[in-house]
């Protein structure tokens, strides 16, 4: 007798459910199959097939339906999968499901995924039984199937759903009419028609060409989201599809995938999607089919790519692997990076991960032969050479001023030469305002006269401190313009302060919502104020910055989280990276209340990122503290303190007192989160530290089954978090 096990798509649930396989059934392990759960249907994957003698039928139900006949999860794949479940102590079931697209996963979908499918009326045999049709609902949609055609994806857009479909179908009032009409795939087979690699006398090439079919971690300094290394990656992709693999490309946001797609499609004549969170179901599902199907050579994606199925995998690029964006923050706590560097190992592939700023934890395994620089371009290269650094000591400049009156100067006297100028604001408030690009009018209360909060949610301006609410505002209040957008306060600020010193400069704010679609001239004495380091390059490289000021960097020291210095650090040196200019001098300035702090003193005097990452390591290695520790953070949210209090409090014990001897191991807690998960619920923390990443694993191992006996644990929600960039 056959024995199925399956998961279900329920981050609650993690083991594994049995039933029963009905002798006429067929069945292969990654398929879907339809079950019951307290008589209701639930779809599930099957992981597992046992053979079992003499088991009691009445013990298990049997399956009711099988919904594939070729597995939609090779067996590497759910390899991949299930070490992700078992080192994020996560559910599997909910894992593999993600890896699908909308339409699998659930029922009503599983027997409907064509693409351009169309409901269409049964005019025979309605003309003879409308009269008896009794739901408005199904009356209204068969007068409407009387007019037009209508899509299977959009039949929301009716007021409809296809539930009512599906029961008009059953009566045989209507049926499905599929146009054939596929995504444009381009003939692959001539990948160098116009295009020839040259490698014989290539160092790099050939070290990269020897170890091809082996899984190998190689380091390039320099990533494609900058248009950095361009011929040695583009060569490393050629040699690829010549071979006929297959190439992920990851990117850290969707705007970044934006730039790279424009550039390879201009290089190689050969079919490149885009694959990412904000695309429709209906695209995710034929682009999924086609990448499993090897039809598509080269994808470039977010972070929601790596789970995808590959038919013949051959490389992965992970472009700024040092992005905190790659860890998921939501559900499964993963880190990209790290889980695509499992999914190479498993694969037997070579993996590239591109930065000009190498994380830490990449540096370190550098340092102990894990990591193999491919290029190291530039990696000795001392910016003393490029940039004059001064520091200002903000304590002296007047309490009425954001910027200090030194920096004021400073900037006065570029815009004299007229030169442009570089705010860089890395770390800016939470608080979001509504601000006019014209006028720079700050939206205020009508009431107490303060500054209205955007709630992005509700769609809403609520002042925070009379509660008064207003719909959001089409125009701007003071001069009518639409030209109105949301900013954090912060920077709200700076840009009306300097407007009101400077009225004559152009003054510009960019970031993440307006970087593509910013059309408006530059010229000359202008002041460009941004939020990340992708903007300067790509939007702005035709000007010539003489001034680039760092603004708000003493945050780095006030955070609880410990990775603030590295983060700012790859931001400052990205910065200057993209600034670069070899036959003129800018002028670095970082305003700051600690100049003689001791990280400023190694940032300026070092010249080199990777001179202080090797600083920054020491004290890691100090401190005990990642990467030479490793660490997991047990979170509990709950509407009441005292139950979370309680929770953590026994949970700690029990750690305690079962590894009291274990003298590598660390628990530090309760304590509070900084941020709550919900505005009416409380957060508390402990974090788990070992120097050893194995023995860490095997302390949480069985966690699930010990926090359900503690008490309040149905009371709370409960979130592990492996290896945290947060604290």
């Amino acid at each position: 007798m056959k024995i199925i096990q399956i998961v279900l798509n329920n981050e609650m649930i993690h083991k594994k459910l049995d039933y029963l396989l009905p002798h006429f059934m067929n069945i292969i392990l990654g398929s879907r199959v339809i079950v019951y759960i307290k008589n209701k249907e639930h779809i599930g994957i099957v992981i597992n097939i046992k053979n079992i003698k003499n088991l009691p039928k009445y013990k298990l139900k049997y399956l009711k339906e099988i919904l594939d006949t070729k597995p939609l999860f090779d067996p590497l794949t759910l390899n991949f999968a299930k070490k992700i479940s078992i080192y994020y102590q996560y559910s599997i079931g909910a894992i593999l499901f993600q890896i699908l697209p909308f339409y699998l996963r659930e029922k009503i979908y599983s027997k409907y995924i064509f693409y351009n499918l169309y409901w269409v009326i049964n005019k025979k045999l309605l003309f003879n039984n409308f009269k008896q049709i009794k739901s408005l609902k199904q009356k209204i949609a068969l007068n409407i199937l009387k007019k037009i055609k209508i899509n299977y994806e959009k039949i929301s857009f009716y007021g409809l759903t296809n539930n009512t479909m599906i029961s008009l179908q059953k009566k045989n009032f209507c049926f499905l009419e599929q146009k054939y009409k596929t995504l444009s795939i381009k003939n692959n087979q001539n990948f160098f028609k116009d295009s020839k690699i040259f490698i014989k006398n290539n160092y790099i090439l050939n070290k990269f060409i020897n170890k091809i079919n082996i899984f190998i971690t190689w380091i390039i300094s320099g990533s494609l989201i900058y248009f950095e290394n361009t011929n040695l990656y583009l060569n490393i992709i050629k040699i690829l599809l010549y071979k006929k693999k297959q190439i992920l490309i990851l990117v850290p946001k969707i705007y970044h995938s934006i730039y790279i797609y424009k550039f390879l499609i201009k290089k190689l004549n050969v079919s490149i999607y885009r694959l990412h969170s904000k695309i429709s179901n209906k695209e995710n599902f034929f682009i999924w089919k086609n990448i499993k199907n090897g039809e598509i050579p080269i994808i470039i994606g977010t972070s929601c790519s790596i789970l995808t199925s590959f038919a013949n995998l051959g490389l992965i690029i992970v472009n700024e692997e040092h992005d905190i964006k790659y860890k998921q923050l939501n559900k499964c706590k993963y880190n990209v990076r790290d889980i695509a560097i499992l999914k190479a190992k498993i694969e037997n592939i070579p993996i590239i991960l591109g930065s000009a700023t190498p994380s830490l934890e990449t540096l370190n395994n550098i340092n102990i032969g894990k990591y193999q620089f491919l290029s190291n371009k530039n990696i000795n290269l001392l910016y003393n050479k490029y940039y004059n650094f001064n520091l200002i000591n903000i304590n002296k400049k007047k309490n009425n001023n954001i910027i200090s009156d030194i920096l004021l100067k400073e900037i006065q006297k570029h815009l004299d030469m007229k030169n442009n100028i570089l705010l860089c604001i890395n770390e800016i408030g939470k608080v979001n305002t509504i601000l006019c690009n014209k006028c720079h009018y700050i939206t205020k209360c009508s009431i107490c006269k303060n500054d209205y909060i955007f709630y992005k949610k509700n769609k809403k301006l609520i002042c925070f401190f009379c509660r008064n609410i207003i719909l959001m505002i089409k125009c701007c209040l003071n001069c009518k313009s639409i030209n109105i957008f949301i900013v954090e306060i912060k920077i709200a600020k700076i840009i009306h302060f300097l407007n009101k010193k400077f009225p004559s400069i152009i003054i510009e704010y960019v970031n993440k919502n307006n970087i593509l679609k910013h059309k408006k001239k530059i010229y000359n004495k202008s002041i460009i104020i941004i939020h990340s380091p992708f903007f300067i390059q790509k939007k702005f490289n035709d000007l010539k910055f003489t001034l680039i000021v760092f603004i708000n960097v003493d945050y780095i020291f006030f955070r609880k989280n410990f990775r603030c210095t590295e983060y700012f650090s790859q931001y400052f040196f990205r910065i200057l990276i993209n600034n670069l200019e070899v036959y003129k001098k800018k002028e670095i300035i970082i305003e700051t209340n600690f100049p003689q702090h001791k990280f400023f003193d190694k940032l300026i005097n070092y010249l080199n990122y990777y001179y202080l990452a090797k600083f920054i390591l020491k004290e890691r290695k100090l401190m005990l503290l990642p990467p030479f520790s490793n660490h997991i953070i047990l979170i509990a949210e709950s509407d009441n303190i005292n139950n979370i209090s309680i929770f953590l409090k026994k949970l700690k014990i029990f750690f305690l007192k079962k590894y009291i001897n274990d003298k590598d191991f660390f628990i530090m807690g309760p304590m509070n989160l900084l941020e709550n998960k919900k505005k009416n619920n409380f957060c508390k923390q402990i974090i788990l530290q070992h120097l050893s990443r194995n023995k860490l694993h095997y302390i949480i191992k069985d966690i699930t089954q010990v926090i359900t006996k503690i008490i309040h644990f149905n009371k709370i929600k409960f979130i592990i978090d492996v290896d945290p960039i947060k604290y």
